[in-house]
């Protein structure tokens, strides 16, 4: 064989892997992100604790409370909190 067609083959080779690596690491990213949370207390205060810590670092309100899995954490009496005041009972 010719040095040509080695490196066509390897350069084949490559860009094969490559689309395959690709498509796997794209496949398992929206298969992690469909997992469902299951809707606990734990969880939900979890969750609250997560928000009002970056409430905290940041300074600002980061507002994405409906964003942030689990939903339906009102059937656990846990809400967003309206304050950064209402943190501080954490």
């Amino acid at each position: 064989m010719s040095s040509k067609a080695i490196a066509t083959h390897t350069i084949f080779l490559i860009a094969a892997i490559t689309l395959f690596l690709l498509f796997t690491i794209i496949s398992l990213w929206h298969w992690l992100d469909s997992i469902a949370v299951d809707t606990t207390q734990a969880n939900c205060a979890a969750k609250l604790l997560n928000y009002c810590e970056r409430w905290k670092l940041s300074g600002k309100d980061p507002g994405d409370w409906n964003e942030i899995q689990p939903d339906g954490c009102e059937k656990f009496d846990i809400h967003r909190p309206s304050s950064i005041d209402d943190c501080k009972m954490i």
